[in-house]
């Protein structure tokens, strides 16, 4: 069912005649692509383990990082030669395909043996009392407001200020998709000793030691006036310490996030998504707010937004 919203939303995309179209077309796409996203952690609550849940999510983060910096591009050029709308009908034909591939190969995981269905409002107020799943519930929105407001703002900073052109603009993502492949790899390798407590805690380290001296070092430019080529350095530098720490944190606490769910795990994991997306949503206004054309509001902001990770992470349940 997510496959074929994903595939009606992009098929509309083409279709689209006006920016009011475009965009309930795109909003379309979008709740496909989320269904899609809460649906493999549901899944993965129902066949695996701890361990092995947040395995899988180090292995997503491996095997998207560089279609996340490669796909960007390739859209560019898509654009470029057939136009716009080729883009759209190229995401109609991921969609199809995954439509097909979803519904031959894989198979019903819900445990047949409760048929007795749960309650939202069930759900809910479970939901709203478990300290673990609303703590991972806001490190990983952490996570994805960090991401997306460097989306937001890195792009100004780099462009507007360094002067970087667009094109090696672009080319910066591939930093990226190193960080989420290193990340990734890492994630899995600690797995073998370290509990999914212990590998939040390193991913925060990460974040912090990344936070920290990408704030440092802004300071620095702005006092000394570093060159662009320096500034360009430890911007990414530190960027790509902190999306390490992002991809080892968040890989295991959505591993841990639906433990105490067997039973109504789609529904938590609807809730959860719900949760996490608003918190997302405030975080990526914050950045919008505190932009003042320089470079210092990025840094702060994450280095701020990291400390009040580690203070969710000092209040989780650890057992």
């Amino acid at each position: 069912m997510a496959a074929t919203v994903y595939a009606i939303g992009s098929l509309g995309c083409v279709w689209s005649v006006t920016i009011f179209q475009f965009m309930a077309s795109r909003f379309v796409q979008a709740f496909g692509c989320s269904a899609a996203a809460l649906l493999v952690q549901a899944i993965a609550r129902d066949v695996l383990p701890v361990a092995g849940r947040g395995n899988l999510n180090a292995l997503l983060a491996i095997v998207l990082a560089f279609p996340l910096a490669i796909m960007p591009i390739l859209g560019g050029w898509i654009d470029q030669v057939y136009g716009w709308p080729a883009v759209f009908l190229l995401l109609f034909c991921i969609g199809a395909l995954l439509f097909v591939v979803s519904a031959y190969l894989l198979p019903e995981t819900c445990d047949v043996n409760h048929t007795d269905p749960v309650h939202l409002t069930t759900i809910a107020r479970r939901f709203i009392a478990d300290k673990q799943l609303l703590a991972c519930g806001i490190l990983s929105a952490a996570c994805d407001g960090i991401q997306a407001s460097y989306y937001a703002e890195g792009s100004f900073c780099l462009i507007n200020i360094l002067g970087l052109t667009p094109s090696l603009y672009g080319t910066t993502f591939l930093t990226i998709a190193a960080a989420g492949l290193t990340g990734g790899l890492l994630a899995r390798f600690l797995a073998r000793w370290l509990s999914p407590m212990a590998l939040i805690k390193t991913g925060l380290s990460f974040m912090v030691i990344g936070t920290l001296v990408y704030l440092l070092g802004t300071l620095a430019i702005v006092m000394w006036h570093l060159s662009s080529l320096h500034s360009l350095v430890l911007i990414l530098g530190c960027m790509m310490l902190v999306l390490i720490g992002i991809a080892i944190l968040k890989a295991n606490a959505l591993g841990i996030a639906l433990e105490n769910y067997h039973r109504g795990a789609g529904t938590a994991a609807a809730l959860f998504g719900l949760f996490a997306t608003l918190i997302v949503s405030l975080f990526s206004f914050g950045m919008g707010t505190l932009h003042d054309g320089t470079l210092l509001p990025m840094p702060s902001y994450f280095f701020c937004i990291t400390l009040l990770m580690v203070g969710v992470y000092f209040c989780m349940d650890k057992k």
